[in-house]
Parts: structure tokens; C-alpha cells; sequence
């Protein structure tokens, strides 16, 4: 009797042990598992050094040295937003699937947490030197990774935190990414609105990572300035973002910003 009931209290301890080890194997948060994104400190920008350019983050002087962005999380977790001001996450249906617990609920990330979902400074530009400069371009290297997004928004100011005064439609219209088979066809993803709307219009990431500040025919006189909102996340909406995808990194992200003053020119 008293081995029988041993029995019984195992096989029902070794049952508890197994419901908790699938439990722990099928946690998910914001689209991805638990095993998050791994990303490296630093994200270094330069300037040619033919050109006269200065360059700076949100806070920084201006300067012809290239600078290192500080304060980006060792470790971010995916999120979503339409309009680069709110960002949301949420829990997904299973460890392997894409899509929400709940489609219509989402969760808004607190202020006092969101690097750890979004990496947000400013990328500005100065012409430094005497003589107008031309044929301006940021060229961004080393984005890999399916679901990495980079945002580089034109805005009118330089401002610690960012120029919040963009548009929606500026911050759909200037997000980067990479061209991938994993991504779903033409790359196209569905971001979160608000805590119960994902939206209908999709974002078709640009593939061509140079964008063009001025270009031949146009000039950034002296002590001019132009700036841009800079934005880097791991978007939690894109079709297969699931525990396969989990660990991807940012590593050696780079802006080179390369003008020709136009004394130089032919």
C-alpha cells in the first residue's frame, strides 16, 4: 500500500515537473520567445574628409570626427509602431507563430522603458566650412538581420530625445530594411497603431540604404544644417517573427556622410 502510494505522489510530481518545463518552452513575448535580440553597443557615424561636413547626435557639438552613439540596450526587444512616437508589443499565440495572443490588445511601452524596445537619437548635418556643399548622401552599412529596421526621418530641429513634431506618414515613408526570402512578399510588414488596432496600410521597408541629403544639383550653404530623426528596432510585426528568428543582433551599424564642396567641383 505504501509503495503504490509512492508511486502515485512520483508519477505525479515527474507530471507537475513536465507541465512546468513545457510551460517555460512555450513562453513568448512580443512576437518572439523569451530568448530576445542580442544587439551591440555603438552605432558610429563619420564624414568624408574631403568635404566640410560637421556632424552630431541629439546632444553632441558639432564636429568633422566621426562619433559613437551611446545609450543603445545590450539586449532590445522586438515592438511596433505607425508613427515612431508610440510603440507597442504584445504576447504571441504560441512559441512558433506570428500572430497575437489577442489581435486587438497590445500593450503601449512605458516611457521609462522604451530603449529597451526602440534605440532614438537624432542624426545632424552642418556645413562647417566657407564654400556651399553638394551631393550630400548617408549611406548606412552592416543592417542585417530580417526584422532589424533603421529610420532615418527628415525633421526640422535638433532636440534631445528626437523632433516628435514628424508626421506618421514621414516615419512610414523613411524606414529602411533588408530584402530577404524570410520576409513575407515585397518585404511588406502591418505596424501596431494603438493598444487595439494593427493597421490596415502596410510599410514597404527601402531596400537602398543611401539616401540623399542634397543632390548634385542642390547645396547646403554655409552654416547650414539639415537634421534627421534616428530610429533602430527589431520589428515585431513581419510575418515568421518567431522563436527561429530570435537572436538576431545589430553589429558595426555604420552612416557614413560623404558632400563635395562645390569649389571642387568640374
Amino acid at each position: 500500500m505504501k509503495t503504490s502510494s509512492r508511486k502515485r505522489l512520483l508519477v505525479s510530481s515527474v507530471a507537475m515537473l513536465l507541465v512546468a518545463m513545457l510551460a517555460l518552452g512555450t513562453a513568448t513575448y512580443a512576437w518572439f520567445t523569451s530568448s530576445t535580440n542580442v544587439t551591440a553597443n555603438g552605432i558610429t557615424v563619420r564624414t568624408s574628409k574631403t568635404s566640410q561636413l560637421e556632424i552630431s547626435d541629439d546632444t553632441i557639438d558639432y564636429s568633422p570626427s566621426g562619433f559613437t552613439y551611446n545609450g543603445m540596450e545590450p539586449i532590445m526587444v522586438p515592438a511596433s509602431s505607425a508613427d515612431g512616437q508610440s510603440w507597442f508589443y504584445t504576447e504571441a499565440a504560441s512559441k512558433d507563430a506570428f500572430t497575437a495572443k489577442n489581435t486587438s490588445s497590445f500593450s503601449e511601452v512605458p516611457s521609462a522603458t522604451k530603449a529597451k524596445y526602440v534605440f532614438i537619437d537624432q542624426l545632424n548635418i552642418k556645413n562647417g566650412g566657407d564654400q556651399p556643399i553638394t551631393d550630400i548622401k548617408i549611406t548606412i552599412s552592416n543592417m542585417s538581420g530580417d526584422f532589424l529596421r533603421v529610420a532615418l526621418v527628415p525633421v526640422a530641429n535638433k532636440v534631445v530625445g528626437g523632433d516628435l513634431t514628424m508626421s506618421a506618414s514621414d516615419f512610414k515613408a523613411n524606414v529602411y530594411g533588408n530584402t530577404t526570402t524570410a520576409e513575407p512578399a515585397n518585404t511588406q510588414y502591418y505596424p501596431v497603431e494603438s493598444t487595439t488596432k494593427i493597421s490596415t496600410s502596410a510599410i514597404t521597408p527601402k531596400t537602398n540604404k543611401v539616401i540623399t541629403v542634397k543632390s548634385s544639383s542642390e547645396q547646403l550653404g554655409k552654416g547650414e544644417e539639415v537634421h534627421y530623426n534616428l530610429f533602430v528596432w527589431f520589428e515585431g510585426q513581419d510575418a515568421k517573427c518567431f522563436d527561429g528568428k530570435a537572436g538576431q543582433g545589430v553589429e558595426n551599424l555604420s552612416f557614413a556622410v560623404t558632400g563635395t564642396p562645390v569649389a571642387e567641383t568640374a
